[in-house]
């Protein structure tokens, strides 16, 4: 099942969520549980440091960061946290939904926010105020 295939499933799936207030958005990359551990790690990546040491360091003690790389994070209501800018990254807040394996959709009960970065900005992304 091709991405796009599974996020129209995704979206059907989660229509009845009242958490989902808008379309659910398959993404990849680096996921963490606050701002916070999200800043530590971009500071670091940006530093030229390798993200496999950031992230072997930052989750000693806890998980608190994951690379989504080869599963997907289904997500709804992406916020843009801070400024906007014409360049990235840019740093986003949303609720995570369900996580996709291959063509296997799982749903996160209850959904939790996450935070992440993207080199490109995310259409219709309600900015924080």
């Amino acid at each position: 099942m091709k991405i796009e295939t599974a996020a129209l499933v995704a979206m059907s799936v989660l229509a009845t969520d009242p958490l989902a207030e808008s379309p659910a958005q398959p993404l990849r990359g680096l996921f963490c549980a606050s701002e916070a551990h999200l800043d530590a790690a971009l500071i670091r990546y940006q530093a030229g440091e390798n993200m496999a040491v950031i992230l072997a360091q930052l989750n000693e003690f806890e998980q608190v960061c994951t690379l989504a790389d080869r599963i997907s994070y289904i997500v709804t209501a992406p916020i843009a946290l801070g400024r906007a800018g014409s360049s990235g990254p840019f740093k986003y807040r949303a609720i995570l939904v369900a996580v996709q394996v291959g063509a296997n959709l799982r749903q996160i009960e209850p959904p939790v926010a996450v935070f992440f970065f993207r080199e490109m900005p995310i259409e219709n992304a309600a900015m924080e105020t």
